[in-house]
């Protein structure tokens, strides 16, 4: 038998108390860790946020004294530039003599691979001076190198004739037992290169001249020792105006302004290979303004006027020959015919090519590229590799077929 006992009313209001009581402290609890849970997390984040302003400071700091550190560094490194420039200029030349001198030594070395070596030294010792940062320090360089009194600075672009060269007749220089009249033989016009007296100048004209059968003047390229010409081939290729180049132009605008134009006959050697490249660029410009100046009548040339200025030019330009010799083989103007020879182990052509890679929109601008006759002669002393008179005269002598000579 069941018995159903009913609860009193005071047991359930106990009842309820304890529930309500725990609820309240359960909630009370929670809320306490909830509190202290978001006190440590605010305190956990004020530390983060802490540590990470002391990062960033030590960064900063870090950064700090890296630039410091990294100006001190590029001082250091600008002083030791600007240092090793004032003496780069001399080591290179010394470098170079050095290595000629010790050429006459080394023996055991084959004159092919001694040409070589010193080629390459001079490439890069070109580019290097050649540059316009360390072209003033080059120029310091010219005091090491007094010229001689005895040169003939004075008739720097002098036109030179027979009569300087100690002949006693008019005119140009004319071959051995020639006895005609000036004017009777074709003609020839030579530039020489650089650290070339008046003797030396007029020796080469007597060569051509035997050579060619022609009747051959000259346009003297005076030396003001080696380091002032250098330094004048770092002008020639810069386009900065020399005496010698301004002469070269006078004289080729006396064939090629005529009406019609008439031909000239033009050989260059070393440094006289970039003085007639800059006296072609003088030509070409006065030329156009010749033209443009007879036929436009003080009015802004049109595109077609300008067109046919230009085509003028160069009609006139053609009728020039240049006939070079050891000298550049890039920055040729467009116009004139060219015949060009490199002696694969003279270490000039590449110096030269060093030299106006520092230089490219003088040499690009209105230049091209010879394709040259190329051969290779070397000696110990890669001077000799260079001479006109012993290594390119007899090599053009070689490679072309005898003069129909009108000597008489």
């Amino acid at each position: 038998m069941d018995f159903m006992i009913d609860t009193p009313d005071v047991v359930k209001k106990a009842a309820k108390g304890v529930y309500d009581s725990a609820v309240s402290s359960v909630v009370s609890g929670a809320d306490y860790v909830g509190d202290k849970v978001s006190e440590g997390a605010q305190y956990i984040g004020d530390a983060a946020v802490a540590v990470g302003n002391s990062i960033v400071s030590g960064f900063n700091y870090t950064l700090t004294k890296a630039q410091q550190a990294g100006r001190a560094v590029k001082d250091g490194v600008a002083y030791v530039y600007d240092e090793s420039k004032k003496t780069f200029t001399a080591i290179t030349v010394g470098a170079t003599v050095a290595l000629c001198e010790t050429a006459r030594a080394a023996k055991f070395v084959t004159a092919a691979a001694w040409n070589e070596l010193v080629n390459q030294v001079a490439s890069v010792g070109a580019n290097k001076l050649s540059n316009t940062d360390i072209d003033a320090q080059l120029r310091e360089l010219v005091e090491y190198f007094s010229p001689d009194p005895s040169m003939d600075q004075s008739r720097d672009g002098e036109r030179i004739e027979a009569d300087d060269c100690g002949c006693q007749s008019p005119g140009g220089i004319r071959p051995p037992n020639c006895s005609q009249k000036s004017g009777t033989l074709p003609k020839a016009h030579y530039v020489n290169g650089i650290n070339t007296n008046i003797a030396g100048h007029c020796a080469t004209l007597k060569n051509l001249a035997k050579t060619l059968c022609k009747e051959v003047y000259g346009t003297y390229n005076a030396t003001s020792g080696i380091g002032g010409d250098v330094v004048e081939c770092v002008d020639n290729i810069s386009r900065s105006e020399t005496v010698p180049a301004t002469q070269l132009a006078k004289e080729i605008l006396a064939n090629l302004g005529k009406d019609p134009p008439q031909e000239m006959d033009l050989y260059a050697h070393s440094q006289g290979g970039l003085v007639t490249q800059h006296a072609v660029i003088q030509v070409k410009n006065t030329l156009t303004a010749n033209y443009i100046a007879t036929h436009c009548q003080g009015h802004t040339p049109t595109a077609t006027e300008a067109a046919a200025a230009q085509k003028d030019t160069l009609a006139r330009m053609a009728k020039l020959k240049i006939n070079s010799f050891g000298t550049a083989v890039l920055g040729w103007p467009e116009g004139p015919r060219y015949e060009s020879y490199t002696n694969l182990a003279d270490p000039v052509p590449r110096v030269i090519i060093s030299a106006q890679l520092n230089h490219m929109a003088e040499t690009f601008t209105d230049g091209k590229i010879l394709s040259s006759i190329l051969f290779e002669e070397p000696y110990a002393n890669p001077i000799r590799a260079h001479s006109m008179d012993e290594v390119y005269i007899p090599r053009m002598k070689a490679a072309r077929p005898p003069p129909n000579c009108l000597c008489k």
